[in-house]
């Protein structure tokens, strides 16, 4: 998603791999647990008592948000 036209420095050639490296990075792994629920948010998976369940968009984030909040009330818009 870059491009260097010739002729170009060899410090820009570093600088500009580095760049694209930084955002490829794996990001940090975000695993939620509660009793038998395990929500990974980086591969969007939900695993409950080791089976693997399918939610759509809005039910995995309604789940992450009080995994999140866990023992603590939420309001309807807070949610």
């Amino acid at each position: 998603d870059d491009y260097i036209t010739k002729p170009f420095g060899m410090m820009e050639l570093v600088s500009r791999i580095k760049a694209v490296l930084r955002r490829i990075a794996p990001k940090e792994k975000k695993i939620l647990t509660a009793g038998d629920v395990v929500m990974d948010i980086g591969q969007h998976k939900v695993m409950v008592s080791g089976e693997e369940i399918t939610l759509t968009l809005k039910e995995f984030e309604l789940l992450g948000k009080l995994l999140e909040n866990r023992n603590i009330v939420l309001t309807r818009d807070q949610l």
